[in-house]
């Protein structure tokens, strides 16, 4: 059976503490008076002196002596009643002596030993008080003492948990504690030997105080948070500031460990703690609690790229001393600290074009709080870019090296000795690179600038610009020769040479095939070409910023046999498209001679056949016998056929076949344009059998054949399926009429018939 607390604490204060030992020893015999043994003990009211109870004994006096003095009476107690006196007139930190006398029937006995303790007050607990980090004791100081025991009862035992130093503060915080416990504390004071007696004082039921976490400026409010306490039912959330006392701010249960106080002012400083409840427990809280001066957060941020940086701009908050500016770069998770300044606004300088960039502003307060921060915005890096300017025959060109971060370019002129800047144009798509200039005069002097733009967003540009004085450069154009392809320009009007260049497709680059070293020379042979390709060329003038225009051709092998496959009387929705796959499939040319009235009806056949590198030539507008027909009416029916197509895919015909091949002086005379008719005639529309057609070609084509179909019958195009193979497979090329003409060094003049390239 468990014993209470008041008789464990009883016994234990009696027989550790106290240390009593009552001695039975009276000597003598009971005519006289005897001798008894005392005990002297510090009790909680004074020094205790005990003795045993005896028989025939009327009374006993006590004496008190302190150091040197004399002893002095200071009780006398009737032996009747009492076996103990308690001295209360002992001062604690002082060292007394006792003994007694005892009487029997008036006469005075011998005295007892005399007995000396140091009496010590017994300490009072002043606080026993559940704090953040355990349970905290508080008790009076006790004069003469050297050290106090503290001792702790949990219900079973006692047991000692702190020995400390009487020249510390008299206080101690027990962490050994668990929460919904409840704990009796005492103390002891203690100077060597000697011990005072206790006063125990009890707990509350236990709780772990809430750790806080933090305390964080955010828009608007501040957010507290603390760890959770196992256990816990609810938390008191506390609240003080400068000029006030800790107040209960909110209740919130046992899953909220953060809370939003939304009550702030810019500049006001504010504290906040956290109890833990459960049940009749109540942890204590922090007292120092989290403090937290609240300052606005920098709002309306604004970015722009400016003279090669991201220029920051915020709005200002009232108070601050300071703003820290952070940055993330590209897809980065966390901010990076770059700067803090006393202006609202900063460049950053440290910036890679075409790299995206997130910018966030955070305020510091007087008293050193930190604002929280929005989630910033977002900018791309867009530096002034470097133009390189050269004059073409018609126009300038702008080149630049494009930037990974632009979504596009803009162009800006203005003329030496202008203030302000003209918007000349915009480029589409950050890969391009060029931009061309054609509102230019000749001799005339102009000044350039170029902002990239992703976007909305503009860049930086170079505010001084980049002078230069236009003058007309060489005309190139390109033709196929028995050489391979023919370069012709125009001379240039300055400069020491030429350098001839093509573009590699392969390597997405130019490169130098030829350099001239005459301003007077204006031919070139290219025998590099890359046959079954379109060939780009371009000639740059040595030492001049000249640039030809660029020319395209698709360069034939002059040392292999060459056919032209022609088809008059389309567009056709069906067929023509079946013929072109097949050309498309072999990366072959073919010519087709279109009907005007049919270009703008099937508009997607042209503009395919002009995409596929094949030549477009002119039958007439209405399928019109040129021969039976006045002057005006043949000039009508092939320039308004021209201008359809030319309307359509921006290339206008160089060729005409006249319907039926009829050709007299008269159309000869009329028409400004070479006639072409054919050396090898299908006769697929008579036929129209793709088997005669096939055996048509293969048993008279040869070097140079002008072959003769049409693209309206089906069969014609299932011919086609056969013929293209079988002469590639023969060692043919499929070239257009023009390229075959030029192949074989023949000049097609205006008004004259040509049946083939032999």
């Amino acid at each position: 059976m468990k014993k209470s607390l008041s008789s464990l604490l009883r016994l234990f204060v009696l027989s550790v503490l106290v240390g009593m030992a009552v001695s039975p020893v009276f000597a003598g015999n009971y005519g006289r008076t005897s001798v008894p043994e005392i005990n002297v003990v510090n009790n909680s009211k004074g020094v205790a002196i005990s003795w045993e109870k005896q028989q025939n004994i009327d009374k006993y006096s006590i004496y008190r002596r302190q150091g040197l003095s004399p002893a002095v009476k200071i009780a006398d107690v009737s032996a009747t009643k009492n076996v103990l006196y308690i001295d209360k007139n002992a001062v604690s930190g002082t060292k007394y002596q006792y003994y007694a006398v005892a009487y029997y029937k008036g006469r005075r006995g011998a005295k007892t030993q005399t007995e000396s303790i140091l009496y010590l007050n017994a300490p009072k607990l002043q606080r026993v008080e559940n704090i953040c980090g355990g349970i905290s004791l508080e008790w009076s100081s006790v004069a003469g003492a050297k050290e106090y025991r503290v001792y702790r009862f949990n219900g079973t035992k006692v047991a000692c948990i702190s020995k400390t130093d009487a020249s510390s503060e008299c206080k101690y915080t027990d962490a050994n504690v668990k929460n919904y416990e409840k704990y009796t504390y005492f103390v002891v004071a203690v100077n060597g030997k000697f011990k005072s007696a206790c006063k125990y004082s009890s707990s509350d039921k236990y709780m772990t105080a809430p750790k806080l976490k933090s305390a964080a400026n955010a828009n608007g409010y501040i957010s507290v948070s603390w760890e959770p306490v196992s256990g816990a039912e609810k938390y008191l959330v506390y609240k003080k500031t400068e000029s006030t006392k800790w107040a209960l701010m909110k209740t919130v249960g046992n899953n909220v460990f953060s809370i939003k106080d939304t009550d702030v002012k810019n500049g006001g400083q504010y504290s906040y703690t956290v109890q833990a409840v459960k049940g009749d427990a109540v942890s204590g809280k922090d007292e120092n609690g989290v403090v937290k001066e609240y300052v606005n957060v920098p709002g309306n941020i604004k970015l722009a790229n400016s003279n090669d940086c991201i220029t920051v701009k915020w709005d200002s908050v009232s108070g601050a001393c300071a703003y820290r500016v952070y940055r993330k770069e590209g897809n980065a998770a966390t901010w990076e600290k770059i700067a803090q300044t006393t202006n609202a606004e900063y460049n950053d300088k440290d910036i890679n074009d075409g790299i995206s960039y997130r910018y966030t502003v955070k305020a510091i307060g007087k008293k050193g709080g930190v604002s929280g921060h929005l989630s910033g915005k977002k900018l791309v890096a867009l530096k002034s870019l470097t133009l390189r300017i050269y004059s073409m025959p018609d126009r300038v060109l702008l080149n630049w090296s494009p930037s990974a971060g632009a979504t596009g370019y803009r162009i800006y002129r203005k003329n030496p000795g202008a203030k302000s800047w003209t918007f000349l144009g915009a480029v589409t798509g950050g890969a391009m690179s060029y931009y061309e200039d054609t509102g230019v005069k000749d001799g005339k002097s102009y000044i350039y600038t170029i902002r990239q733009v992703n976007g909305s967003q503009m860049g930086s540009y170079n505010a001084t610009g980049f002078s230069f004085k236009f003058a007309k450069a060489p005309l190139l154009t390109a033709v196929l020769s028995p050489k391979g392809v023919r370069l012709q320009w125009t001379k240039a009007s300055q400069g020491t040479g030429y350098i001839i260049d093509r573009y590699i497709s392969e390597n997405n680059s130019w490169s130098v095939v030829a350099t001239i070293n005459k301003i007077t020379t204006l031919t070139f042979d290219h025998t590099g070409a890359e046959y079954g390709k379109d060939n780009y060329y371009r000639i740059r003038v040595k030492d001049a910023d000249m640039l030809t225009n660029i020319e395209t051709i698709f360069a034939i092998d002059p040392s292999k046999p060459v056919v032209a496959l022609t088809y008059d009387d389309g567009p056709h929705p069906t067929v023509t498209h079946d013929i072109l796959d097949v050309l498309e499939k072999y990366d072959a040319k073919a010519t087709f001679f279109v009907v005007g009235s049919r270009v703008n009806e099937y508009k997607d056949c042209i503009i395919r056949e002009a995409e596929l590198g094949c030549e477009i030539g002119n039958h007439t507008y209405n399928h019109t016998i040129l021969t039976s027909v006045g002057k005006s009416t043949m000039v009508n029916q092939v320039e308004k056929t021209n201008d359809a197509v030319e309307k359509l895919t921006g290339i206008r015909p160089v060729i005409v076949r006249p319907p039926g091949g009829s050709a007299n002086s008269s159309v000869k005379s009329a028409v400004e344009y070479p006639l072409v008719n054919w050396s090898v005639d299908t006769l697929d529309w008579k036929n129209r059998n793709s088997t005669s057609v096939t055996a048509s070609v293969k048993r008279n084509v040869r070097d140079g054949s002008i072959i003769l179909m049409h693209d309206l019958y089906g069969s014609t195009a299932s011919a086609t399926r056969e013929i293209v193979p079988y002469l590639i497979d023969e060692g043919y090329q499929l070239v257009t009429v023009t390229q075959l003409m030029q192949l074989k060094g023949i000049y097609m003049e205006p008004g004259k018939i040509y049946y083939s390239g032999y």
